[in-house]
């Protein structure tokens, strides 16, 4: 199992915004109780980032950073109209078999004190809401874009969307490949 870095659950929104106002008009959304994201590994910069911090990328040649990308902040407005859309990155070498499944881990943080959601993945309180798997075996692999990295390695270049839609009591999340939807996308509730 390999698990996918988004280049950006059961999501609590505390159930404290009612459907209705008091004037009986319909509500556009119900506001988030805490921050909500996943890992993501982005380009080291060594302006921005300790050294401390950096790994290296042999598909990507490169040094990267694993941090936290927010998708849905503190007191923000969660609507059912608008799908969110997840947009991830993920790699295997060309010369083995291409991966059945990544797992992504959607997680959130309570953020007490309202200081902000925290950049790197060992700052702050963050806790799991859900293992997302995601069944990358039914994208075809003619249509994955190939790299060759600086070392002659050929790699299959696996770049895939979740789309999250909020319903009244539940999210659904479905796998989408360029403007292809593939499946929806089981969650494993932490």
């Amino acid at each position: 199992m390999t698990r996918a870095k988004a280049t950006t659950p059961r999501m609590s929104t505390g159930g404290r915004a009612p459907r209705r106002n008091q004037r009986g008009a319909r509500m556009k959304g119900r506001s988030a109780r805490h921050h909500y994201g996943t890992e993501s590994a982005k380009e080291w910069d060594e302006n921005v980032h300790e050294e401390s911090r950096r790994v290296w990328s042999a598909a990507n040649s490169r040094w990267e950073v694993n941090t936290y990308d927010w998708f849905i902040h503190k007191n923000t407005t969660v609507s059912e109209k608008k799908p969110i859309r997840l947009y991830y990155h993920t790699e295997c070498l060309a010369s083995q078999r291409m991966l059945d499944s990544v797992t992504c881990t959607i997680v959130k943080c309570p953020d007490p004190n309202d200081n902000g959601a925290p950049l790197f993945v060992d700052d702050g309180e963050v806790l799991p809401v859900a293992n997302l798997e995601v069944p990358l075996s039914r994208i075809p692999v003619k249509s994955l874009k190939k790299r060759q990295s600086e070392d002659g390695q050929e790699w299959l270049i696996v770049d895939f969307t979740l789309k999250i839609t909020r319903t009244s009591s539940k999210f659904h999340y479905d796998l989408m490949c360029g403007t292809k939807s593939y499946e929806r996308v089981s969650a494993d509730f932490v």
